[in-house]
């Protein structure tokens, strides 16, 4: 059996892409690592952090203290929830929704670098992969879990 590299490509595509968004967000006052807050709490508006991090598949450390970084920096609003007082709802300020529509013109931009040259039918192909790929590793963590 010939085994692909995925774990490489993979890696290679993650770190090059980290340095366009940091190279095209010089000055944003934000880092690479907020782009996908930043696109959860516009997705999602009010949502609790317990939320951000479930949807992202983070620990709650680490969102927690991206988030501190993001109201410190006035990019997201906490909110204390009117039902249940130890709830805080997360929003994003108009600097993070003026973030968030630049940073979705950059992802653009960085996802027409990837499939130049890709027929449609082949990125369907590649989408699908990779959301398999994806789920078959989600079930093994889910599986992990568990014991």
């Amino acid at each position: 059996m010939n085994l692909f590299p995925f774990g490489k490509h993979i890696s290679y595509l993650y770190r090059i892409q980290q340095s366009f968004l940091a190279k095209k967000t010089e000055g944003y006052d934000i880092s690479g690592g907020q782009v996908s807050f930043i696109f959860t709490l516009h997705a999602h508006p009010g949502c609790s952090q317990e939320e951000v991090a479930n949807v992202l598949d983070l620990d709650k450390t680490t969102v927690a203290r991206a988030l501190s970084k993001m109201e410190k920096n006035e990019t997201i609003i906490r909110i204390r929830d009117t039902k249940d007082q130890r709830v805080m709802r997360l929003y994003l300020t108009d600097k993070g929704l003026q973030l968030n529509d630049q940073l979705k013109k950059l992802t653009e931009e960085w996802y027409k670098i990837l499939v130049d040259g890709m027929t449609e039918s082949e990125i369907t192909s590649l989408k699908k992969l990779m959301s398999h790929m994806t789920d078959n590793v989600k079930t093994m963590n889910q599986k992990e879990k568990e014991k």
